[in-house]
């Protein structure tokens, strides 16, 4: 029987090393190995990925972590993590495929990490590949992969999915490789995107491709939110901000994320009313690339210099597990997402499928979930004025203006859920060609 062989950057398990040096591996709740879950399930399949970690581990320290059967971890040192990883895929090609200039300028030997990986990456794959698997591949970190499987002669169903923005021709001359990424692309037997912004730009490298707009897995979120724990939490949210509505945002630490526009428009609005209260989540991440800590940096002195004058932020900076995730959501009366650009984001479908009292989300244009959340109150992310005025709306909407729009972002995010987002591709690679 055919097996599906999933290739992600990192494994959809967290791998840590005990102080006996023996590892332990715990699920992840990432979007990626959540979405990917039930189709990991099927069939035997394969998950290839990285570890996570910024060392090599030995087969002794491998065959202690008890990894679950189909994972096949990909090692690497603590010099390939920092030259693949956070110099090659986070310090340039993450800020370039979000419309950012290069954080970082690459050295040859950042390029020669990246060939070693990438045949690393290969190598376990062939090593297992049978004839009829399928492979998807996931993301722009192994965007140069499939074209090295072809020189393998690997005569496989390749299917390629993006989740960030497709790249813009305006940076090609930034983009390291770039010939090279265009082939590595049309080696693929199904290329996926997220929406139709995203076809038009790959379309121009002259690419042949589909948009698979991700979903959320709604009956998990919708169930999740009766937890006895989420309750708990959303109860106790509602008590603590009692009297006031709750604007939340919740992302990680990223410069596309914009966290500083968000703040400057809740300081803009505590400037003409107090009626709300602003929970404002961010977690850690890539804070070993430059910029990001003194983004972090940035967000606390400009959160401190708004709570001086208008005591509304209530901040942290840490990881959230998925149940305090659903409680806030639960919780959020208006949540406050304008990423400058961002594939899909997924936080905006979460909300609206553990939530079932009527919210009121104010969502980037540049966000890849405005193409389908088109009930949200849509802002330009760089208009400070027209997300305000967002914020105001928001705030003061009847419960009927609520609820029609409400019932609509229900019935669309339920629709389009991670499982038809999984079998539609899926259904694609199948009927498509061997090479």
């Amino acid at each position: 029987m055919s097996r599906i062989i999933l290739v992600s950057n990192r494994l959809p398990v967290a791998i840590s090393i005990n102080p006996d040096g023996s590892l332990e591996a715990s699920r992840t709740d990432g979007g990626l190995p959540t979405a990917l879950s039930a189709l990991f399930a099927q069939q035997d399949s394969v998950w290839i990925g990285w570890t996570g970690l910024r060392q090599s581990l030995t087969p002794a320290q491998l065959s202690s972590a008890s990894l679950p059967k189909g994972i096949i971890p990909i090692n690497l040192s603590k010099q390939q993590v920092i030259r693949y990883y956070e110099r090659y895929s986070n310090g340039v090609l993450w800020p370039l495929l979000h419309g950012v200039p290069a954080k970082v300028t690459l050295e040859t030997s950042d390029f020669h990490a990246l060939q070693i990986v990438l045949h690393r990456f290969a190598d376990a794959i062939v090593k297992i590949a049978r004839p009829g698997d399928v492979i998807w591949i996931h993301d722009y970190q192994l965007m140069l992969l499939p074209s090295l499987l072809r020189h393998y002669e690997l005569p496989n169903r390749i299917g390629f999915f993006l989740h960030t923005p497709f790249m813009s021709r305006e940076f090609k001359s930034q983009l390291p490789l770039t010939g090279e990424i265009v082939r590595s692309l049309q080696a693929v037997d199904v290329l996926g995107v997220q929406v139709a912004r995203d076809v038009a730009a790959a379309t121009s490298w002259g690419l042949t491709v589909k948009s698979y707009p991700i979903g959320v897995d709604f009956e998990k979120f919708d169930q999740l939110a009766r937890h006895a724990d989420v309750v708990h939490g959303y109860e106790e949210l509602k008590q603590r901000y009692s009297g006031k509505q709750i604007i939340a945002s919740l992302s990680r630490l990223d410069y596309s994320k914009g966290i500083l526009m968000q703040l400057d428009a809740i300081a803009e609005l505590a400037a003409s009313r107090q009626d709300f209260i602003y929970r404002l989540n961010v977690a850690p991440s890539r804070e070993s690339v430059l910029g990001y800590q003194d983004l972090h940096d940035e967000i606390v002195a400009r959160v401190t210099k708004i709570n001086e004058r208008y005591p509304l932020i209530d901040f942290t900076y840490k990881n959230l597990n998925e149940l305090e995730v659903v409680a806030l959501l639960k919780a959020t009366d208006v949540q406050l997402n304008v990423p400058i650009k961002d594939g899909m984001n997924l936080v905006a479908k979460e909300h609206v499928a553990a939530r079932r009292e009527p919210a009121v989300i104010v969502l980037s244009r540049e966000a890849g979930a405005a193409d389908q959340l088109q009930e949200a109150l849509i802002v330009p992310p760089n208009d400070l004025a027209a997300i305000t005025s967002s914020l105001h709306q928001a705030l003061d909407m009847s419960e009927d203006e609520k609820a029609r729009r409400w019932r609509a972002l229900r019935r669309g995010v339920k629709r389009d859920n991670i499982q038809r987002w999984c079998e539609t591709f899926m259904a694609d690679l199948a009927a498509s060609h061997d090479h």
